[in-house]
Formats: C-alpha cells, sequence, structure tokens
C-alpha cells in the first residue's frame, strides 16, 4: 500500500494554520533544503533533509545532526538536478503515493515555474499531487485521473493545460462547466471559474494529458 508524504520546499508559506488540516494523514516528511525552516517552525520532524544546504541554516543542520534521527543527504552545489529532483527520487523509491508539495507556489518566478514542471513529468507521476502554500492550492492531473475541489479553500479556481493538447476535460458542479472538451495549451477558457454553489463539491477530470487546477 502507498504512502502519503509531504514535501517542504524552500518557498513561501501564508498561513501554517491553514497548512495544518492539509497535513492529517502523512506518513512521511522529506525537506528540499531551507524547507526544513518551515517544517521546524510546524513542529514536524523530517525524516530526510536532502539537497546542496546552501539555504539550510548551520543552526538548523547541527540540530539535525546531533540528534541522529533525520537523514541528511548533501550534494554538491554543482549538480545536474535541482534539490526538488533529488527528494522526488527519494519519496518515490519509498513508495510515496500521494504527495504534498509546500513552499512550491512562493519565491522565485523562475523556480515556482521549474517546480511545476518538473513535477508534471510522467516519472514523478504521483496518484494524488497537491501544492499549497496556505493560500493558493494547485492539483497536478496527468493522464485519466480526477479530482474534486472543496469551496473551503476558495470559490474561484482555474485549469492550465500543461501539455499541448489536454482531451476529454469535464467540469462538474461550476458556474461553467465542460463536457468532456479539450483544452489547448495557453489557452485561457479555463482561467477563473466560479463554484456554483457554496455547499456543493467541484467535480474535474480528464482523460488524456497534463492539467494544472489552480484554486484560491
Amino acid at each position: 500500500m502507498g504512502k502519503r508524504a509531504v514535501l517542504f520546499l524552500n518557498g513561501t508559506i501564508f498561513s501554517q494554520k491553514a497548512l495544518q488540516a492539509e497535513l492529517q494523514g502523512v506518513e512521511l516528511c522529506v525537506c528540499a533544503d531551507g524547507g526544513a525552516v518551515h517544517a521546524h517552525a510546524l513542529q514536524i520532524p523530517p525524516t530526510a533533509v536532502i539537497g546542496d544546504f546552501d539555504s539550510l541554516p548551520k543552526w538548523l543542520q547541527n540540530e539535525y545532526s546531533q540528534n541522529g534521527e533525520v537523514e541528511l543527504q548533501r550534494y554538491p552545489v554543482d549538480k545536474d538536478q535541482t534539490d526538488l529532483e533529488l527528494c522526488l527520487d527519494y519519496l518515490i523509491h519509498k513508495g510515496v503515493t500521494e504527495l504534498l508539495v509546500v513552499g512550491a507556489l512562493g519565491g522565485r518566478f523562475d523556480q515556482t515555474l521549474m517546480n511545476i514542471f518538473t513535477l508534471s513529468r510522467e516519472k514523478y507521476c504521483f496518484d494524488s499531487c497537491v501544492l499549497y502554500d496556505g493560500k493558493a492550492r494547485a492539483v497536478l492531473l496527468v493522464g485519466k485521473s480526477e479530482a474534486v475541489l472543496s469551496a473551503k479553500h476558495g470559490d474561484t479556481f482555474s485549469l492550465l493545460a500543461l501539455s499541448s493538447q489536454v482531451e476529454g476535460v469535464c467540469v462538474r458542479g461550476a458556474r461553467w462547466e465542460l463536457f468532456g472538451e479539450p483544452l489547448c495549451l495557453g489557452e485561457g477558457r479555463g482561467i477563473s471559474n466560479q463554484f456554483r454553489n457554496e455547499n456543493e463539491d467541484v467535480s474535474i477530470s480528464l482523460e488524456s494529458g497534463k492539467l494544472l487546477v489552480i484554486q484560491e
């Protein structure tokens, strides 16, 4: 049976309180370098901290080294993989199938885009992949898949194609619904949709392609 894990990156977190509910049921905590600061602030002991440690504070590195319960995997600064890729390889090796990624959406714009593109690669395809920063919540859908959105995370959501074309997109329970239609990369038809009723969930499904669903 697969595991549910949280991966902390070094981006911005807007609300620790909002994040707490998303952390329910997490079995494994992995931090990419300075993302360990977020885990420490939330009092979540990491299973592993992975990266070149250029953004990991020395005091926190020393604390984890001394307690001996955190696996520290340090890599050279000059490397061909990002800290995120190294962490994802580790999580796949550990049998993780459901992933919550925290701190992927804030910070440098180039890193935010790279985080999204990396997570959408087929080699890093999890059964469930959610990106959350305490404000915006994004669900990554790859291939034949579906997601259910709750209005408690915000009443506006957008669908962004990450592949040249996404086929068979269905949206139910929204102000503007779709019925097995295609969405193309760069097409604005999926932007700024709304819940039809705050007490009714929205369901989204697709047949093929890569789709990012962003809710705020």
